[in-house]
């Protein structure tokens, strides 16, 4: 299950060693999960957005988002950003780049110099046309190509790691030999 980060957050506090505040925060598009909690006497359901129990005393109520981040702002502040993703799509048979993705190159390259930025991942693929070896050292070839322009425009080499796939990680699942241009890509992850 995922959070809001993945599928959900839980922010516990602790005060005076006495109490163990559980908010539970909702996912982009609104959805929530399930917590149980069990103390002395009860199990305790949080199931809704901004919902905060007390887990010793058993007391919940519904919060307000800004209440909760009002409340709860250092705790917030200090999750992880979600990550932003970049696909970069090239020429059939190439580590080149297409046309139509220098676009969204530039605007990756703007973002992972922003100051938040500490991770990048580089992950090369290709589509299903080849054998499998020579897709794997193709989904290099490209992966090397972005890693390299990243880092002649000022990217920390340290920052970044590169992964290839080859064909095994397809976005448009195809029978073996087929040539997909969606699958012929490298995806830039910042975090």
């Amino acid at each position: 299950m995922k959070n809001l980060l993945l599928l959900i957050s839980i922010i516990f506090l602790f005060t005076a060693c006495s109490k163990v505040n559980v908010v539970l925060l909702p996912e982009e598009n609104n959805k929530v999960g399930k917590i149980e909690i069990k103390n002395k006497d009860k199990t305790l359901v949080v199931d809704k957005a901004y919902q905060q129990v007390e887990a010793i005393e058993g007391t919940s109520e519904i919060l307000t988002r800004e209440d909760v981040i009002k409340k709860f702002k250092e705790s917030i502040d200090s999750l992880p950003k979600k990550p932003k993703s970049y696909l970069i799509y090239f020429q059939w048979d190439s580590p080149k780049i297409v046309q139509s993705s220098n676009k969204t190159l530039k605007n990756a390259i703007f973002q992972a110099k922003k100051e938040e930025t500490s991770y990048i991942e580089i992950v090369g693929h290709t589509d299903r046309a080849g054998d499998n070896d020579y897709n794997k050292k193709l989904s290099l070839n490209r992966a090397k190509n972005i890693h390299n322009i990243l880092v002649k425009k000022g990217i920390p080499e340290e920052k970044i790691t590169t992964f290839f796939y080859g064909e095994s990680n397809p976005i448009a699942k195809t029978k073996d030999g087929v040539a997909r241009k969606v699958n012929r890509r490298v995806e830039i992850i910042l975090k």
